[in-house]
């Protein structure tokens, strides 16, 4: 599970970016979260985080009601449903979006992500020239 955890954090930061940069409003949001489609202005899903606990500033909540203080966080809206698919080559496949994953970042197997897990941009090359690697 914990695999999914960066995967997660990485969409969301995505989502965003692109919210940033295509000026998303907190109605238009709502509505793609309450519908888990997209809307006329997004080309694109907003997946579900999966997020089910609401909370005040200090501690756990029951879900309040419109108009109470900490309503409208994200687990009072159902999305699109996370979905994945191993592909059985190290990656993940997001069936919502269609982004390919890598599964771990711990490239030399010791069971730690470090520095010595970075890969520089040659080396990224040639993963790519012998096929390991898949570039479209």
């Amino acid at each position: 599970m914990n695999k999914y955890i960066g995967l997660v954090v990485a969409v969301l930061l995505l989502i965003g970016g692109i919210c940033a940069s295509s000026g998303c409003t907190s109605t238009n949001l709502e509505e793609t979260y309450q519908s888990g489609q997209t809307n006329s202005q997004n080309t694109y899903v907003i997946v579900d985080t999966g997020q089910n606990t609401c909370y005040d500033n200090a501690e756990e909540i029951a879900y309040p009601d419109a108009g109470e203080p900490f309503y409208g966080q994200d687990a009072q809206y159902y999305g699109t449903q996370q979905s994945y698919q191993d592909n059985g080559d190290g990656t993940i496949t997001d069936l919502n979006t269609g982004l390919i994953w890598q599964q771990s970042f711990d490239h030399n197997e010791d069971g730690k992500i470090d520095y010595a897990d970075k890969l520089s941009y040659v080396e990224i090359l040639a993963m790519v020239a012998e096929g390991v690697i898949q570039h479209e």
